[in-house]
């Protein structure tokens, strides 16, 4: 639910008037990093700085200070975050291992491996250092463990494609953020029950939210998503969600060609929820005119709005320790950028913004409120960000390196790029914007006045032909260039169209956390699903067939246990609503009508083991 709240939250805040900071001193709080994980963070002390690197699989450690690499430990293929305890031990979730590793701090591991889920991804620890709690990715779960031994406390069931997570300060909550849905998780851990908190998707006249058009007398729905990272306020009032609003089109009558969201100008906006631990609801200003001059009220720096609107997918946020000020980094666009939240909504005072490069990953933010660290993951580096200072020295040290080939690194920054106007010529918005992790929203966008939703991409692209919903695309070079074209980029040379599609054709697809059965594959070829859906070509035959009116290319269903919703038009929401609907207009994979309940599972199931 959402709550609506006066325009200012000040129950941490100790002077209303601004420092040097641009926002305003907070109460006394202990310094407590390890509330919520990073792919970079601090030991409770701020004396280190620790940083994963996926591609090497290595855990580094510097001095905060020299920024002088201490050591560097190979930990596991993948490793997502990092959170460390007052004792100095570190706990590292291995996305590529579906492991979780506690490491001394002398980086020596002592046996502390220990599997869990799916897909592990965020990790965060208690107050009191007891608990580590992980959220698993894939099979949408929280769980908790003992930070002494690893071993198992509990798990629930959280909700589809849990991201980052973050721990309130009295051990009571647990927040946890997801890239596809329309919701953030608030867990009350003592009575083990999970609450959805919706996040908003009307613009209601507030800044984050007014980029396209100031004047309209209705708001049109967005659709909220993409939240990746959770950060938690010093005092634990609130809990902090970036993610994303999209313009899907579907309210606009007229369409550009071409492009996405049927023309919408700005088919992505950035946003913030703020989480009321106290109520576990979303708080929401007072809604307000659209317009800024109407009401008299002043929405600060222009050029802030405008800069936040370039911010793009949020992969990480901090809450500085002693100011009022939250830190988002956005993914591909590189800018790191503080809001007051002092506000309700931070959104409304964008107070200060530095380009770090990129893309960028992770965030954390020294005791002292003055040094931000930014992992950025494809330098295989961690900047340091003097947030007092105006100069622009790049102060790094390395933690990995390249593992990919020359062709396939410079394709995965292209993906992720943002504000490249070769690529995209809308604010923010970068591939990655709407194939999250070379997977997908799970938004069906309204393209040149059809409903097509957005295909996951990972271990599904291949170079031949014909590509994308309509097989319009004869091969994967020219299936980039009409969707370089769509985001109204400038276009991209021969090289860079090669080296995206040499990363594009080795991006990973999750193993499934379902496991497969005999009876689910038996019933798959009795069905005749295998006539499309051919197990040895991918399980699709790259034709395109009618289906609901239309002629579309057959999918691939590898990972068809995270890509809904399905059909091209994103009308059936889960796999056994596309295989028992019953649709007039002709549904081939509504066959499940013609099974047995117990067949209709099994069919299901094997669906999800792919």
């Amino acid at each position: 639910m959402v709550a609506r709240v006066a325009p200012l939250d000040l129950r941490e805040v100790s002077k209303r008037t601004s420092d040097e900071a641009g926002a305003h001193a907070l109460r006394r709080y202990p310094y407590r990093p390890f509330l919520s994980g990073s792919s970079v963070t601090m030991d409770p002390q701020g004396r280190q700085v620790f940083a994963v690197d996926s591609d090497t699989g290595t855990l580094a450690v510097a001095d905060a200070a020299s920024l002088e690499v201490v050591r560097t430990v190979r930990v596991c293929d993948g490793p997502e975050q990092v959170a460390v305890s007052r004792t100095g031990r570190a706990y590292v979730t291995c996305r590529g291992d579906g492991e979780v590793v506690s490491l001394e701090p002398d980086g020596t591991e002592k046996g502390l491996r220990r599997r869990v889920g799916s897909e592990p991804f965020g990790v965060a620890l208690s107050a009191d250092g007891r608990t580590v709690y992980v959220t698993t990715a894939s099979d949408g779960r929280l769980h908790a463990l003992r930070a002494d031994d690893l071993g198992s406390r509990w798990s629930l069931a959280v909700g589809a494609h849990p991201r980052g997570l973050a721990v309130s300060p009295d051990g009571r909550r647990v927040v946890v953020a997801h890239l596809v849905g329309r919701a953030v998780t608030v867990v009350d851990v003592v009575a083990r029950r999970v609450r959805s908190a919706a996040l908003p998707s009307r613009r209601d006249g507030w800044v984050s939210e007014l980029f396209d058009d100031w004047s309209l007398a209705e708001a049109p729905l967005r659709v909220p998503g993409g939240a990746y990272a959770v950060a938690m306020s010093p005092g634990g009032t609130r809990a902090f969600v970036p993610y994303l609003l999209r313009n899907e089109g579907s309210t606009i009558e007229t369409f550009t060609p071409g492009c996405y969201a049927n023309g919408a100008s700005v088919p992505v906006a950035p946003s913030v929820a703020a989480v009321d631990l106290g109520t576990a609801r979303v708080q929401r200003p007072m809604p307000r005119p659209l317009s800024g001059a109407e009401s008299g009220e002043s929405f600060g720096d222009l050029g802030m709005v405008q800069t936040m609107a370039g911010l793009g997918v949020v992969r990480a946020a901090f809450h500085d320790p002693v100011h009022s000020r939250l830190l988002v980094v956005g993914e591909g666009s590189g800018q790191l950028l503080a809001f007051d939240t002092s506000r309700a909504d931070p959104t409304v005072a964008p107070i200060r913004d530095w380009f770090v490069g990129g893309p960028a990953r992770g965030v954390v933010v020294d005791p002292e409120g003055r040094r931000a660290f930014v992992h950025l993951p494809f330098d295989h580096a961690v900047r340091r960000i003097d947030l007092d200072e105006n100069d622009e020295v790049d102060r790094r040290f390395v933690v990995g390196h390249d593992v990919l080939d020359p062709a396939a690194a410079l394709g995965r920054r292209l993906l992720h790029a943002a504000n490249d106007s070769r690529l995209s010529g809308i604010a923010g918005v970068s591939c990655t914007t709407c194939h999250l992790e070379s997977r997908s929203d799970g938004v069906t966008w309204r393209l040149e006045g059809q409903s097509l939703q957005t295909p996951v991409l990972a271990g599904r692209v291949h170079g031949e032909g014909p590509l994308r919903w309509r097989g319009d695309s004869r091969d994967l070079a020219h299936a980039i260039g009409e969707a370089v074209r769509r985001i109204q980029g400038q276009g991209l040379p021969d090289e860079d169209v090669r080296a995206l599609s040499a990363y594009l054709g080795q991006a990973p697809l999750p193993r499934s956390p379902h496991p497969m059965t005999s009876r689910g594959a038996i019933v798959f070829e009795e069905a005749g699903c295998s006539s499309c859906h051919a197990p040895e070509s991918d399980f699709t035959d790259g034709q395109l067939h009618d289906v609901r009116g239309g002629r579309y290319r057959t999918p691939s269903l590898r990972g068809a246990f995270l890509s809904a919703p399905y059909y091209h038009d994103g009308s059936a929401p889960t796999l056994r609503a596309l295989l028992s609907a019953h649709d007039r207009r002709g549904n081939p994979m509504a066959v499940g009508t013609r099974l047995s309940r117990s067949d209709q599972s099994a069919l299901e199931g094997f669906l999800r083991s792919l």
